[in-house]
Parts: structure tokens; C-alpha cells; sequence
């Protein structure tokens, strides 16, 4: 990089690139597109109400799968080659129905924590691992 002498005979470099400052400008960019992600994220959608037992899918990730069947229900996490989350795949298990609905992780898989959730109550589900996930209360 050349170098230049201010008239207070302060040596300091001169850049030569063009692009150098689209370069401040593109970290400004990326800057705000990330702030507004982080904003968009903070909202979390419902899934159809699932009137029957259920498997999660793919769709279901960062939304809240409401489930309303009649009497209990089972909720199966399924196994990472059935369907594959990402690691840190966060979704939401919401029970508007009367009875309980056991979350029961599939073979292979380990949900820590894993047990019911009553009605009107709402848990978080989280993939920490292949085929590992934590449900919070």
C-alpha cells in the first residue's frame, strides 16, 4: 500500500482500492439485515391445529405445533434420518385440547426432560444433537 506525507510530515497510507469504501457500506448492510432477522425470528407462528397423534416435521421448525385431539395424544419426535432438523432447531408443542399430550422421542432418539403437557400449557422442544433434543417446560 503507498504511503503519504501529510504537511504536518505525518506518514500514513493511502488506499488505492476502489471498492474499499463499498466495503464499509456492505458491513452496514449486513449489520442491519442481521438486526432485522434477529427482529423477524422473535415471532413465532402456529401450525394447523393437529387433530390426531403426530410426528413432527420439517415445517414445524421455529413455529408452534398446536395440538387439539380429542382424549390424550402422543407427539413423536422423530429420528434424524427420518427427518432432519438442523442442530438448534427450537419449536413449540402448545395442548388446547382436555387431555394430555405425551411428547415421546422415536427409536434412537433421546428427549431429555420428555413427559406431558397439559392442557392449555405450553412447551419448548430444542435439537442439540443428532438425535437429541431438550423439552422446557
Amino acid at each position: 500500500m503507498p504511503l503519504s506525507t501529510s504537511p504536518d510530515s505525518i506518514v500514513y497510507p493511502v488506499s488505492t482500492d476502489a471498492v474499499a469504501p463499498l466495503n464499509a457500506i456492505f458491513q452496514d448492510l449486513a449489520d442491519s439485515t442481521q438486526s432485522a432477522i434477529v427482529s423477524v425470528r422473535s415471532v413465532v407462528l402456529e401450525n394447523a391445529e393437529q387433530t390426531a397423534d403426530y410426528v413432527l416435521e420439517l415445517a414445524d421448525a421455529g413455529k408452534v405445533v398446536v395440538m387439539n385431539k380429542t382424549g390424550t395424544a402422543t407427539l413423536t419426535v422423530p429420528a434424524n434420518a427420518t427427518v432432519a432438523f438442523p442442530l438448534g432447531t427450537i419449536l413449540y408443542v402448545y395442548n388446547i385440547s382436555s387431555g394430555d399430550v405425551t411428547v415421546t422421542p422415536a427409536g434412537g432418539v433421546t428427549v431429555r426432560n420428555s413427559g406431558t403437557v397439559a392442557q392449555y400449557a405450553q412447551v419448548l422442544l430444542r435439537k442439540r444433537a443428532t438425535n437429541e433434543w431438550v423439552m422446557v417446560a
